[in-house]
This record gives structure tokens, C-alpha cells and sequence, in this order.
């Protein structure tokens, strides 16, 4: 049986809305993106296209709102992934008193959830590259150069979050090392005495080397904030 290719509703709006974002035509853009929240209020990609209007139109404090909304889910989606590791513990710990079929679901939770996670990534990192351009726009660049960081760590294939930092650092005659990326470490052992392991690193580690901070401010560039859309590219 093939596999139904139409394009739901919701991808036809998200189209128009991208398309007229490219355009720039803000406010139907604005409209366009408002109206699929609506019908879908959790829709990433109508979350980061609405905020990605209000940045190229300038409206900065309200689009590091929009965009701080985004990062809000990105902690609830880490929360999920540690809630689902902490029970596969559990599970493991007492595998002597438990049927096998309990302890595959649990871990079946623990990949679905982990997968889910990790599509996300690109879409955090899209998230945050926006709170650093607008952020960067407003003269924070402190925190702009937190936003850009946390980014790379998510998505390393965004060049304009790499431009960004390096122009802030080097106006702040500052070196860093980047932090390593979204790392899951898991070891299992079917016995009583040895529990399962996981972790998960994904908080960013902002540690850095300050000699000199100028007092003069970066030049800010007037291109458009061009960027990958999440969760998925869409065509131009």
C-alpha cells in the first residue's frame, strides 16, 4: 500500500508562513504562524517561525521571549529522558523480582524518549542561535555569547552561531574552549549487585578565560537572520 504523500494542513500553513517570512512580510507571516498555534499550540516549528518573524522584524524583547518559550520545552524534554532513565534503574536493580517483558518496555521508553530527544536537538540549537542574535541586537553579549554556545552544543551545523561567537569574543579579547556536545553514556548489568548507569550531560559549561573587556561595541551586521527552520529545512 503506498504511503499518502498530501501534504497535511498544517504543512501547507507552515509553508505559507515560511514563504511569506522570506518574503518579508511580517505581519501575515505573524498572522500565518499565530493561527497553526492555535490549532496546534505544542507545534515546534510554528513556535520557531513565529519567533524568527519577530527577530527579522526587529521586535527583539519579544522575539527573546518567543524564543526563551521554545528553550523552556527543551527542559522538559531533558526532564522526560532523566524521568525515564531513573525508572530503567529501577527496573534493572530488581530484575530478580520482575518479568522480562516489564523490564524491555522500560527500556523501549528509555530509546523512545532518547530518539525524540535527540531530533530535537536541532531545533533547541535553532532556538538558542535566536536568543543570541537577539540578545546580540540588544547589546547583551554576555549573554548573547551563552545563547550561541549552548547552540553549537546542540547543533554544530549552524556557521552563523560560530560567526557570532568568535566576532563577541574577540571583541572581548577572550579565548574558550567549546563545550563537548549532548553526550548518553549507558552501561547495564543483569545482576543485584551492579546497577544501571546512565547520564546525561547537557547543561552548558560556561567557563572561560577573560584577560581584557573592551568598552566599544561590536559592529552590529544588517543581514537578515538566516538560519536552519526546525525541525526541518524548508524550501525557499
Amino acid at each position: 500500500m503506498p504511503y499518502n504523500t498530501t501534504p497535511t494542513h498544517i504543512e501547507i500553513l507552515l509553508n505559507s508562513a515560511y514563504q511569506l517570512l522570506q518574503f518579508k512580510k511580517y505581519q501575515p507571516a505573524l498572522s500565518c504562524y499565530s493561527h497553526i498555534l492555535k490549532l496546534e499550540p505544542n507545534n515546534l516549528e510554528a513556535k520557531q517561525g513565529y519567533a524568527d518573524v519577530l527577530l527579522e522584524s526587529g521586535r527583539y524583547e519579544e522575539a527573546l521571549a518567543a524564543y526563551d518559550q521554545i528553550t523552556l520545552q527543551e527542559t522538559l524534554a531533558k526532564n522526560e529522558l532523566e524521568e525515564a532513565l531513573r525508572l530503567t534503574g529501577i527496573f534493572v536493580e530488581d530484575l530478580d523480582k520482575r518479568e522480562y517483558s516489564h523490564l524491555s518496555n522500560s527500556f523501549q521508553k528509555v530509546y523512545d524518549t532518547y530518539y525524540k530527544f535527540i531530533e530535537l536537538q536541532e531545533c533547541f540549537g535553532d532556538a538558542h542561535y535566536g536568543r543570541g542574535e537577539a540578545l546580540y541586537s540588544l547589546g547583551r553579549f554576555e549573554e548573547a555569547l551563552a545563547a550561541y554556545n549552548r547552540a553549537i552544543e546542540l547543533d554544530t551545523d549552524i556557521p552563523q552561531a560560530h560567526q557570532r561567537r568568535n566576532e563577541i569574543l574577540k571583541f572581548l579579547n577572550r579565548s574558550e574552549t567549546p563545550n563537548n556536545p549532548l553526550t548518553f553514556q549507558f552501561s547495564a548489568s543483569a545482576t543485584k549487585d551492579t546497577h544501571n548507569s546512565f547520564s546525561i550531560n547537557s547543561e552548558p559549561n560556561p567557563s572561560s578565560t577573560v584577560s581584557q573587556e573592551n568598552t566599544a561595541t561590536p559592529q552590529l551586521e544588517t543581514e537578515s537572520h538566516q538560519k536552519n527552520n526546525c525541525p526541518k529545512k524548508r524550501k525557499t
